[in-house]
């Protein structure tokens, strides 16, 4: 068995989501499964959605993985939040100072 993931274009997804689609190859038949990731809101609430589709190549109809997130979006009543995984921007190298910067919180 053979296993390949890449991701899903940026384009064929909403805007703040991402995904992945993994090709499973065995002697018997390929399994492709499509996963989407979104961050979301509603309201003051905060989370991730994850869609996950799975088809057999040639033998099962594949679900449209977008269309199933936009779905789960409306039965939630929320919406895709993409400024929940922004990543903080990053200093170059030659701009940091000489102190370290902490990644957890000081202890009082």
């Amino acid at each position: 068995m053979s296993v390949a993931m890449s991701a899903l274009e940026p384009d064929s997804l909403p805007r703040g989501a991402f995904g992945f689609r993994q090709r499973a190859t065995t002697r018997a038949s390929v399994v492709v499964v499509d996963m989407v990731y979104a961050p979301v809101r509603r309201g003051d609430q905060l989370g991730i959605l994850m869609i996950r589709t799975a088809a057999t190549e040639g033998k099962t109809g594949s679900q449209d993985a977008v269309g199933l997130l936009n779905k789960a979006l409306h039965r939630a009543d929320a919406r895709i939040d993409s400024a929940q995984l922004t990543a903080p921007a990053q200093s170059s190298p030659a701009s940091r100072s000489g102190t370290a910067t902490p990644t957890s919180p000081p202890t009082p």
